[in-house]
């Protein structure tokens, strides 16, 4: 997996600052740790060995009942439930074995007991059960607590140095804001990364110190000799690493005793999942994108302490986990505090740090895949899809997918090896990090006030028209560009932004909704219509946190976006118009986001390669934009009959071959379905099927396209623009029989191959089907009728009038 990194911008560890991706908005707390601590009732602090013990009996006891009920499982009789059953098993097993860690965990700060031999032998004994080596994890998790957030003495998942990522220090690089070699591209598939790291994570961790830091030789939790461990801790970490063979060894003992498969099933897969909720809960409680690390010369241990995460997994895991996760601020604090007052003493510490508690709630998948962040380069946006090495090439690398497919060079592949995946051919691109250059966005309330509240020159005699212009696509279809004057003026002069209905933030390279509450703070509440196309957003969890302050919403832009698929539905009751044009966004994400927009009237979806539709029941939606996608079989547009008020469909510039009968969308009223592949009548027949179908672009032929779309769609008053008269009608409609009687002799030939002969016939006569047609011709003189005017009495001509 692409792995999230704070990438720092120099090594020397006596210059300032912290990670320049996050320093624009970083404020560095200046609160001391007697602060903190006095902020927390005292009883918090204290250890109570017996209900310690309570705890290892309750995780225990749980353990064996699991394991008793496992032993029924494979007597069933049906594969599919067994396999259901072990995998709870698994999955409830691996939960509670990792409340077990953490309470050895626990022991290893000292907080299960106030005695030492207590805490360390309850410790042994439990993380050598799971094949930890407890004293060489104690002593190294030590130095984690000690250093954490330190740039250079952190052990767990470190940033990138420039010297790392192949760059000079920006003191001796030549060309500090100028492009360094790119060679477009980036490493292997997520998922798969994602695998490796959960399932092999913490044993590489103990045998190599994986994401550590870099000690010389063979830095591991077995070698006593290595550079982690001092001299006189040698001894408890050999004894550490004789109990982890013991405990292999007694597993061996029971394998053969009990069968391999039984080890497997009962020990081995649950060990697993133990692993996977260790390598998690480390990796996402200190690896958030806006956690910077410090320097030497910034750094203390309140600092760094401050810079961990609150995130709960819910309330029954948090509750076996004994809450490591869903309070780490206060574990990094007061790591001697034990796990049964940390609830508490996390509500006080919240309010002691304010704004420098970080907490985050977003669903856990959509949190491992915020690597995906958005970035800016010049003018062109883009995704991160992997950090690191590529082939026969010195430093690391960031590989990322442009938004713009034709800006890149590749499809994620280098020298015939596949780093990432690429919608598009020459999408990909690998670059190197320059932190001038590789932009990451700014809060909402950043680019407000940036547009709307910054000093601008007010002199008129400075003002010029000229350069004061811009553009706007007409009605999304980027084809159409209106240029704009004078809306740089208007902002100018904008001095009540309490009342603003209409904020336009377009291109503002916002990425994030900013700390909780700080648009509602603003009041920005009036706000009913706000574009936040082209910006750096980059999941909906971001689109829900700045929707939600914003009470008056209704039209809400995202065109040009690159969001992550949604994990759940989210409130956005108040919505009436949303538009995601060109954002890549394919339907079955529409479908997770149906439930939460039960006032959508107006849904714009065109330029997004949606080939395929399913059927959402969808009452409020009444204007639905599928122009420019990849629809090609009317079977799809059928699905939208569970859209009940729909009136206007845009299916133009689709790749539709023909119209079929008897697709009922009874409240239809307007059809745009030109820029198709249709090339047949009985498809324009089927739309006089449509009772309420009164506006239609088709785009046929223009010598002949308005009597024969009139002829045959009864109710058409706007054609391809064109609005028509009653007169009109009637015209083209009498034009449009004239041209029947040459698919046929008989009134009945003519019937069965234009359904709405007869009706026409009933309403303007039948034509005479003896009358020779002639051919139609451009000649001028072909096209003469002559005219003879007959007067009974010659005298009613005036004599000036005769010749």
């Amino acid at each position: 997996m692409a792995t999230k990194r704070n990438i720092s911008t120099n090594d020397s560890t006596d210059k300032p600052v912290i990670d320049e991706a996050v320093a624009r908005n970083w404020e560095i707390p200046d609160f001391t740790i007697k602060e903190i601590r006095d902020a927390i009732p005292s009883h918090c602090f204290r250890r109570d060995t017996f209900r310690s013990f309570t705890y290892v009996i309750h995780d225990f006891a749980i353990i064996a009942v699991l394991g008793y009920l496992a032993t029924f499982i494979d007597q069933l009789h049906s594969p599919t439930l067994r396999l259901l059953l072990w995998s709870l098993y698994w999955t409830a097993q691996g939960i509670v074995g990792t409340g077990v860690w953490v309470i050895g965990h626990e022991c290893g700060h000292q907080a299960f007991s106030p005695s030492k031999a207590i805490n360390n032998t309850v410790g042994f004994v439990l993380h050598t059960l799971l094949l930890v080596p407890y004293h060489s994890w104690r002593f190294s998790h030590s130095r984690h607590h000690k250093a954490t957030g330190h740039m250079s003495k952190d052990q767990v998942f470190l940033p990138k140095t420039r010297a790392k990522l192949g760059l000079p220090s920006r003191d001796n690089d030549p060309q500090p804001d100028g492009p360094h070699d790119a060679i477009d591209e980036t490493p292997v598939i997520v998922l798969y990364r994602m695998f490796l790291m959960f399932v092999f994570g913490w044993p590489l961790y103990l045998f190599t110190n994986v994401t550590g830091q870099n000690y010389p030789g063979w830095a591991s939790h077995f070698n006593p000799s290595c550079d982690i461990y001092e001299e006189s801790q040698k001894w408890d970490v050999m004894t550490s690493s004789v109990g982890v063979v013991g405990m292999i060894g007694l597993l061996g003992y029971c394998g053969q005793i009990f069968g391999s498969l039984n080890m497997i099933k009962f020990y081995v897969i649950p060990y697993l999942c133990v692993n996977f909720w260790l390598v998690l809960i480390t990796y996402l409680q200190h690896t958030d994108p806006k956690l910077p690390h410090y320097r030497e010369n910034v750094w203390n241990f309140q600092r760094g302490a401050a810079l961990t995460i609150d995130r709960s997994y819910g309330a029954i895991i948090d509750y076996f986990h004994h809450h490591i996760s869903d309070t780490h601020v206060a574990h990094h604090f007061f790591s001697t505090m034990p796990h049964y007052h940390a609830e508490e003493a996390t509500v006080h510490i919240k309010k002691a740090l304010g704004k420098h508690y970080h907490c985050d709630n977003t669903p856990i998948p959509i949190a491992l895949w915020k690597i995906g962040t958005r970035i800016q380069v010049g003018k062109d946006r883009a995704t991160v899809k992997f950090i690191g090495k590529v082939q026969d090439t010195n430093g690391e690398w960031l590989g990322i997918e442009w938004d713009d497919p034709k800006r890149g060079k590749h499809d994620g592949s280098h020298k015939n090896i596949k780093y990432f995946e690429c919608r598009y051919p020459t999408s990909g691109s690998f670059i190197r990090y320059q932190p001038d250059k590789v932009l990451s966005g700014q809060t909402f309330m950043q680019a407000f006030k940036d547009k709307y509240t910054a000093e601008q020159e007010e002199n008129s005699v400075n003002y010029d028209k000229a350069s004061d212009k811009g553009e706007l696509y007409w009605g999304g279809n980027k084809n159409l560009v209106v240029e704009t004057y004078g809306f740089g003026k208007v902002q100018r002069s904008l001095r009540q932004l309490s009342n603003l209905t209409i904020v336009g933030l377009a291109e503002e390279m916002i990425s994030s909704a900013g700390p909780n509450n700080d648009i509602l703070d603003s009041q920005l509440s009036m706000i009913e219509d706000l574009d936040l196309s082209m910006n750096l957003i980059a999941d909906w969890e971001t689109v829900t946190s700045i929707v939600s302050q914003l009470p008056q919403l209704k039209i809400l832009r995202l065109n040009q976006l690159r969001l992550a698929t949604p994990m759940q539905s989210f409130d956005f009751h108040h919505i009436q118009t949303l538009a995601l044009n060109r954002s890549m966004i394919p339907w079955k994400d529409i479908e997770v986001l149906a439930s939460g927009l039960p006032k959508l009237e107006n849904l714009q979806l065109a330029g997004n390669g949606i080939k395929t539709l399913s059927a959402i029941h969808w009452e409020s939606i009444k204007c639905l934009y599928l122009e420019d996608n990849l629809i090609d079989d009317w079977t799809e547009v059928e699905k939208l009959q569970s859209l009940p008020n729909l009136q206007v469909l845009f299916l133009n510039n689709n790749k539709i071959k023909n119209i079929k009968k008897n697709c009922m969308l009874p409240n239809l009223e307007y059809l745009r379905i030109e820029e198709n592949a249709i090339n047949d009548w009985d498809s324009i027949n089927s739309l006089n099927e449509y009772p309420n179908l009164s506006r239609l672009r088709l785009g046929l032929d223009k010598e002949t396209e308005a009597s024969q779309i009139v002829g045959r769609i009864r109710n058409l008053t706007v054609v391809n623009g064109n609005t028509l008269s009653a007169r009109e009608r009637i015209d083209l409609e009498r034009y449009y029989l004239n041209l029947c009687i040459k698919d046929g002799s008989t009134h009945e030939v003519i019937a069965s191959i234009h359904p709405r002969y007869r009706e026409l016939c009933d309403k303007h006569g039948e034509p005479d089907l003896q009358v020779q047609v002639q051919k139609t011709s451009t000649v001028l003189n072909d096209r003469l009728i002559s005219v003879t005017i007959s007067l009974r009495d010659l005298n009613q001509i005036p004599a000036n009038h005769v010749y």
